[in-house]
């Protein structure tokens, strides 16, 4: 059995170096006679048949990147609005910061012309206190004055009256006892 299975192969390798020796010689004998390469029939349309497959992963190759490139000219034109979008935020921040920046400083003159404002009040306020404080002392002496005028001009009054009274009574005293 070994020896009839080693015998089929070796006949198999006869057989196929010796197509191989026949496709050989054949692409010899084209050489030596047209000057061109001789392709074997079966290796030409292997070969076409690569170069269709090839043709295809290049024409899909081209199509993918063109698309890639679409891809790209898409994402760049968002990238560039983006960029537009985000430099007008950025406007509107240091916008809002120069408008806060104002707003602090009138808030600051604000707060600094109130706490003026309050001082003025304060010092009109003890002015005026001081001058109503003047007012009551001259008022309190002059009630003061007007009291102690007062007091003697009634001590006068009952004086005089007490005086009158005396003359009075002396008088009827006198005409009493002049009847």
């Amino acid at each position: 059995k070994q020896w009839y299975q080693r015998r089929v192969r070796g006949k198999a390798l006869i057989k196929e170096y010796t197509v191989e020796i026949e496709k050989l010689k054949k692409e010899l004998q084209l050489n030596r006679e047209q000057c061109g390469v001789y392709l074997d029939t079966e290796k030409y349309n292997e070969m076409e048949t690569r170069i269709k497959s090839q043709n295809e992963i290049i024409k899909d190759k081209e199509d993918a990147l063109a698309a890639l490139i679409e891809a790209r000219n898409k994402i760049s034109g968002l990238f560039s609005d983006s960029i537009k979008q985000i430099d007008g935020l950025h406007q509107k921040i240091d916008r809002k910061e120069e408008v806060e920046v104002q707003n602090k400083t009138l808030i600051n003159n604000f707060i600094q012309s109130t706490k003026n404002q309050y001082a003025m009040f304060g010092e009109f306020v003890s002015q005026r206190r001081a001058q109503l404080d003047q007012c009551s002392s001259a008022i309190a002496q002059m009630m003061e004055k007007e009291r102690e005028r007062h007091n003697v001009n009634r001590d006068r009054s009952v004086t005089s009256l007490s005086h009158l009274m005396e003359t009075v009574v002396k008088g009827l005293d006198t005409a009493v006892t002049q009847r």
